[in-house]
């Protein structure tokens, strides 16, 4: 029983000896009456049932905000009775769901709700089947399933990610960032290969001559996320509130533009500003690293925040191109980005300001959505 019960209990017992002592037999019927609900209530609840709870293919990973169910199977058994007034509660958010036992069958099957708002690892369930009456007095646990854990990536939004590869840094499925770049042209010799030769001036010169490319060393695509918790904060004549959702878009955008670039078999490079470094290799590990290193970044206090590690980061990285996904950007990241090189992005989803000349700004204020990439 519940504290509830036990509380109407006593008060009937109360009620009962003060009712008889003084004559006041209203308040003796008014205990009779709590003690006959009370006796009802276990009359009709009956035995304690036998269930089991069974979480069937919990999943492992979902993405944000994407609907998600997970489908419970409760097992009633042999000789067990009906079962009234049972439900299956969560224990993650409290939510409860009916259950009663199947017409035909032992196995009763459900759909219960998933909350995948919140990025990061999260906890699914523990679930628990519970006997509650109506009026608040009985409350049995009579089956329970145990937690496990699962994992909420960040949204991809990969075919506008590849538009803005495309359209921003050239990059495409057949062109990539570290292709040998002609030169000059150069005297033919001895090894060199026949596809090189450029007949046009050849035959102006009088001489076989071929193209020269440079074979730069750089290649992929760096990744750069401002982590810093002041780079995303309103600020109002009133006072100043951390815009948790504008980190959250700046999340999608580096996990879209990652995702679409490993899938164009492109090397990336995840960097934060506070300090983490994840490769994630193109055509070998696939973007899984990245969206596990995506699915556990957070805000890092000022303090902690160490934008002036990125441009060694990046230069260790061997890439061509660097992509600086920030809110609104603080001046120590700004006097950063002028020394991360000429392939430098910078994507500013919050408040428009000042950046360093010379360095290519492109301003999204709005969420990297199909409706928003045109």
């Amino acid at each position: 029983m519940t504290t509830r019960a036990w509380g109407l209990l006593a008060a009937a017992a109360v009620m009962a000896v003060a009712g008889w002592l003084r004559g006041w037999y209203e308040l003796v019927g008014l205990s009779a009456g709590i003690v006959t609900l009370l006796a009802i209530v276990l009359a009709v609840a009956g035995r304690r049932p036998r269930v089991s709870l069974e979480i069937m293919r919990p999943p492992v990973r979902l993405t944000r905000d994407d609907p998600a169910e997970v489908r419970l199977v409760a097992g009633f058994a042999a000789g067990s009775g009906r079962g009234r007034w049972l439900s299956v509660v969560s224990g993650t958010d409290g939510r409860e769901t009916l259950l009663a036992r199947p017409a035909t069958g032992t196995h009763a099957r459900m759909l219960v709700g998933v909350n995948t708002s919140r990025r990061g690892p999260q906890q699914l369930g523990p679930y628990s089947v519970e006997q509650r009456d109506p009026w608040g007095l009985l409350r049995r646990v009579v089956a329970e399933a145990p937690a496990t854990g699962l994992t909420i990536y960040p949204r991809v939004y990969e075919a506008e990610a590849r538009q803005l590869l495309t359209r921003e840094l050239g990059i495409s499925a057949n062109r990539q960032p570290g292709d040998d770049q002609f030169h000059a042209l150069r005297e033919y010799v001895l090894g060199d290969e026949p596809r090189l030769i450029h007949w046009r001036s050849s035959a102006r010169v009088g001489q076989l001559v071929v193209r020269q490319h440079l074979d730069s060393a750089s290649h992929g695509l760096v990744l750069a996320l401002d982590v810093d918790e002041l780079a995303y904060v309103r600020r109002s004549r009133l006072d100043n509130q951390l815009d948790t959702a504008l980190f959250e878009r700046c999340v999608d955008l580096v996990a879209s533009l990652g995702v679409a670039a490993v899938d164009w078999r492109i090397p990336v490079t995840l960097l934060t500003t506070g300090g983490s470094k994840v490769v994630s290799a193109a055509g070998g590990t696939g973007s899984g690293p990245l969206m596990e290193e995506l699915a556990l970044v957070d805000l890092v206090a000022p303090s902690e925040a160490t934008p002036a590690l990125l441009p060694r980061l990046a230069r260790t990285s061997h890439t061509g191109y660097v992509v600086v996904v920030t809110g609104t950007p603080m001046p120590d990241l700004l006097r950063v980005i002028s020394r991360l090189g000429r392939n430098t992005l910078v994507v500013r989803m919050g408040d428009p300001g000042g950046v360093p000349r010379g360095v290519r700004v492109l301003e999204m204020p709005a969420p990297l959505r199909p409706e928003a990439a045109a």
